[in-house]
């Protein structure tokens, strides 16, 4: 964006256009927004990543920080600012009017930050820190298999039952059951749990043994547990999965990511 007054300076702000188009709905993006001492501050993606403490959440203790591989700041931030067109369009078809609306980097990574914070700060219940609230904890590489990785976590659903015939099919159980925590707190002994950390050497010792595909196709027969591969772009773009919800679109053999949802026309050429 220009920044503040920039385009009412040119004679192109909302109040000067709306008189000509009272339907106008004119979005200004930001940085920092349009108020406070930063209001003129030019940024960046690290800048926001970094101000808003993404970069806390990654790597080790003792490193150097390391940045979200993706430029979150940016596409978090057009998502937000779609929504609020999107609320600006369902107002004009309600009154017939127009309104501005503003945006900016910085409020959008807080916003989406917040329940992070919040849980950080006064959760409910604390039994020790998880990976998705803890702020030192490296961040999570999956499971060890023979020829990859995988990642799993129990829905609230699991029964001891099925938790104890897993382990039993996985061979690890006298092993896992040598631990009293992790028998009595079980449920919390993988994918997000307080306990995944120290766990996940035990998992690993009888994951690695088999091939990603053997053990996706043993935890088909639990389905209150959640398991996905880790998959790289290439892998990721030729999964069936993916095939199967059409995300990919090949034009001139190039492929490309297309918009996530999907209407029930063709349409035209």
């Amino acid at each position: 964006d220009w920044g503040p007054n920039v385009a009412e300076n040119r004679n192109l702000g909302y109040e000067q256009l709306s008189m000509e188009n009272p339907g106008l709905i004119n979005l200004s993006l930001s940085p920092f927004g349009e108020k406070g001492p930063l209001r003129h501050q030019p940024a960046s993606e690290l800048t926001i990543q970094a101000m808003t403490g993404y970069l806390r959440v990654l790597g080790k203790l003792g490193d150097p920080p390391i940045r979200v591989g993706a430029d979150i700041v940016g596409t978090c931030t057009g998502a937000m600012a779609f929504v609020g067109v999107l609320a600006a369009v369902y107002h004009r078809e309600r009154t017939g009017k127009g309104q501005r609306l503003s945006c900016s980097l910085l409020g959008s990574m807080m916003s989406i930050r917040s329940h992070q914070w919040a849980a950080l700060s006064k959760p409910d219940e604390w039994k020790g820190d998880s990976y998705c609230t803890n702020e030192t904890n490296a961040p999570h590489y999956g499971y060890k298999t023979k020829d990859g990785a995988i990642f799993m976590t129990p829905s609230p659903n699991l029964s001891w039952e099925n938790f104890v015939a897993l382990l039993k099919e996985l061979k690890m159980e006298l092993n896992f059951f040598s631990y009293p925590d992790f028998k009595e707190n079980w449920w919390h002994t993988f994918g997000f749990g307080y306990l995944a950390k120290d766990a996940k050497n035990l998992w690993e010792k009888y994951t690695s043994q088999l091939a990603t595909k053997e053990l996706l196709g043993i935890f088909e027969d639990y389905p209150d547990i959640w398991i996905t591969e880790f998959s790289d772009l290439g892998t990721l773009m030729d999964h069936p999965q993916v095939e199967a919800i059409g995300i990919v679109n090949e034009i001139d053999e190039k492929k490309y990511i297309r918009a996530p949802w999907s209407v029930p026309w063709d349409l035209p050429p």
